[in-house]
């Protein structure tokens, strides 16, 4: 514990407690007032687009992002014993919040800060299409591998729990393939010869965990800030969250509006992100690791860990039917428009 008194020393702050929340993160009192103390694991790289954060917030007014306090020397960081760590205010979450209630605030904070830091960038056409055709030709390489194993695990009289579970998941799985093929054709069929590009500060790894409501709404963590298109965020939120059962998935799809109001997204973005999120890589890397070794794993792990890349499927699934819905009614040919 005598690391983070040392820190405390950077700030003037002389704790009366000191309560260790986990091996990165402290909750510290002085008797007037709470602090959190961050023990940051950066790369050059890393650190200095978290310091960009900062910045921006400050000549932004990106009140959406929890400040950070500067030390006596004027720093965003204090560094002791080698190590980089960060000063807060701590905030307590709110008793009995439901996840759902967190929704629309997050939407709205996130949507706010990618508004607030675009920056429009120029580019070919061809660079956005073609990795998306190679793409459409993996995806019928993996296809196939899941036609295969479906056929092979029907003809066994005594299906595995795993084997069962991909046989029930098939039409799902199958009917995510064809809605990429559908919307990488569409992506391709745009005219266009170049392509404006929305690029933004984006967080790297938003999850409800990493945003705490009290009076606002702020964002924390931002330890994998970057600017990117802001779909790379929302494809990042989605599949943080999308594993779990309980997660509120119609809200969650029900309630983009919210997010929709605050930054705009293009018809092409909003179809580069269902693309990304119906990806079956992973689930399909489940059945190949099975199929070359059934006792990788204990079958209880490899069936809950199926499931959880099931989910995000369903939600994707969903997500790309609101879309078309909702945004895509005129028509996919009218997107060069």
């Amino acid at each position: 514990m005598e690391h983070i008194y040392n820190v405390l020393r950077n700030y003037k702050i002389y704790p009366m407690h000191i309560t260790k929340i986990t091996d990165r993160l402290y909750k510290v009192s002085d008797g007037n007032k709470d602090y959190a103390i961050k023990q940051a694991n950066f790369s050059k790289t890393t650190f200095s687009r978290w310091e960009s954060v900062y910045q921006q917030a400050y000549s932004k007014q990106l009140s959406e992002i929890l400040p950070i306090y500067l030390s006596d020397a004027g720093t965003l960081y204090s560094m002791v014993d080698g190590q980089t760590y960060y000063l807060q205010p701590w905030l307590e979450r709110r008793d009995g919040a439901e996840r759902n209630e967190e929704i629309n605030p997050l939407y709205q904070a996130i949507g706010r800060i990618h508004a607030k830091t675009k920056v429009l960038k120029t580019i070919p056409m061809h660079k956005v299409k073609d990795p998306f055709i190679e793409y459409r030709t993996f995806c019928s390489q993996m296809r196939k591998k899941l036609y295969s194993a479906v056929d092979a695990y029907e003809q066994i009289q005594f299906m595995s729990p795993l084997e069962l579970q991909v046989c029930t998941h098939f039409r799902d799985i199958d009917q995510a393939f064809q809605k990429i093929d559908e919307r990488i054709m569409a992506l391709n069929e745009i005219e266009e010869k170049e392509l404006s590009w929305d690029m933004c500060l984006c967080h790297g790894n938003l999850a409800f965990e990493h945003s705490i409501r009290s009076d606002q709404t702020y964002l924390l963590n931002w330890e994998r800030a970057q600017m990117d298109n802001p779909i790379m965020d929302l494809v990042s939120f989605f599949e943080n969250e999308t594993w779990r059962f309980n997660t509120p998935v119609d809200e969650l799809i029900e309630s983009f509006s919210t997010y929709y109001q605050e930054n705009e997204l293009s018809k092409i973005e909003l179809l580069i992100l269902s693309i990304y999120l119906l990806n079956p890589s992973p689930y399909l890397e489940f059945i190949d690791k099975y199929m070359m070794d059934p006792l990788n794993d204990t079958m209880f792990n490899q069936v809950r860990n199926l499931q959880f890349t099931y989910r995000r499927i369903i939600f994707a699934l969903k997500w790309t039917a609101y879309v078309e819905r909702e945004y895509e009614t005129i028509s996919l040919d009218d997107l060069e428009s």
